[in-house]
């Protein structure tokens, strides 16, 4: 028998909390220069991440949309998430936000997340 080497990153998913905190999840344009588009958020996860091996622990909080498969889906892992904004911001400022924090902040792969004032008062 193998030893089996144990898993080194370690994930813990908590239940679906309803809510969309005045929020949408937005997606990258499907053709170039096209414009974002946007799905409702249905609720939130919280996700912990412990990775063994570095010894450290991530915490996140996922929207999830329904998928066009009519199942709810955490927004990262649909194709084009670009991240989340405000319901009353277009596609062509939610656009300009996220280039403008990708450049700025972490680079092509991170998602946009636009600060507000309160929960569900963006």
């Amino acid at each position: 028998m193998a030893d089996v080497e144990p898993q080194r990153i370690v994930e813990q998913w908590s239940a679906l909390t309803p809510g969309d905190l005045g929020l949408k999840a937005g997606f990258y344009p499907a053709v170039e220069g096209g414009p974002v588009t946007f799905r409702p958020i249905v609720g939130w996860v919280s996700v912990t991440r412990h990775d063994r091996a570095a010894m450290t622990t991530t915490n996140l909080l996922i929207a999830v949309v329904v998928a066009d498969v009519a199942v709810l889906m955490p927004a990262t892992m649909l194709e084009g998430y670009l991240g989340t904004f405000p319901k009353q911001m277009t596609p062509a400022e939610a656009w300009r936000f996220s280039k403008q924090w990708r450049k700025a902040n972490a680079g092509p792969n991170a998602q946009a997340l636009v600060p507000t004032q309160a929960p569900g008062k963006a």
